[in-house]
């Protein structure tokens, strides 16, 4: 895909967006552009994401899975 290809693609979905999507949509790209952005850079979890991300491989590992109905729900609602 080319450059004016993704920017006519981006485009063309803003319009569909609500207030709070665009914002988070500019975050992202304030992010990407960011001096320090680097696409081989590697994201550091904090030591409270590494203990969530530990506690939900731990809550697997014990069969512990939401049901189809929940993830359903989560992904239905709107973020933010």
């Amino acid at each position: 895909m080319t450059r004016t290809e993704a920017i006519a693609i981006i485009t063309d979905k803003l319009v569909s967006l609500d207030d709070q999507q665009v914002s988070i949509l500019a975050d992202i790209a304030q992010d990407l552009a960011a001096p320090t952005a680097r696409s081989d850079a590697i994201y550091r979890l904090s030591d409270e994401e590494r203990r969530l991300v530990r506690e939900g491989v731990d809550e697997l590992d014990r069969g512990e899975y939401a049901s189809d109905e929940a993830v359903e729900a989560v992904l239905r609602r709107r973020w933010g």
